[in-house]
């Protein structure tokens, strides 16, 4: 095992074999647990999965099988030769806070006055109804998109249609 602060990590998982869930289960679920609380975090290397089948007790299959799981998920990367890493795509786990300096600078009462324009007003009638009628258009959800397919394509193959148009 690279890391004694990973071994450390690792150390701490508890599998329960008389569970009715899987084993593989149990071990992916802590892991996305490990990750969730930020004690691994991204691009980290996790160690192999004989590492971490020897440390937990069990077999490789099934700690291969958790790490599949995860990457599936897309909570972890990885690549032959190197090893299995969490992905980078995770999101940062708090959000940074604001400085105080520009919420205090902001003005509570702008220094102009702002005049209600004319042209900014839409005479125009704007329908609210649920349904909608526009120009004769089908909706694209519910259009039938398979069979205008084949009614096109039947068509376009039909008796040199399609050489007499450009191909």
């Amino acid at each position: 095992m690279d890391s004694p602060i990973i071994k450390g990590v690792f150390n701490r998982i508890k599998l329960n074999p008389e569970d009715a869930r899987a084993i593989y289960l149990q071990l992916s679920d802590e892991i996305l647990t490990l990750i969730k609380h930020g004690q691994l975090t991204t691009g980290q290397k996790l160690p192999s999965t004989r590492d971490v089948a020897s440390l937990l007790k069990i077999n490789r299959i099934t700690v291969a099988k958790a790490f599949e799981e995860l990457q599936m998920q897309g909570w972890l990367e990885s690549s032959v030769g190197r090893g299995t890493f969490v992905s980078s795509h995770i999101p940062e786990l708090e959000p940074k806070k604001l400085q105080n300096k520009a919420i205090d600078k902001t003005q509570k009462v702008a220094g102009f006055a702002l005049n209600a324009k004319q042209y900014l007003s839409n005479p125009y009638f704007v329908p609210t109804s649920e349904f909608h009628l526009d120009d004769d258009y089908p909706d694209p959800k519910l259009a039938p998109l398979k069979e205008l397919y084949r009614a096109y394509r039947n068509q376009l193959t039909r008796s040199g249609l399609y050489y007499k148009f450009g191909s």
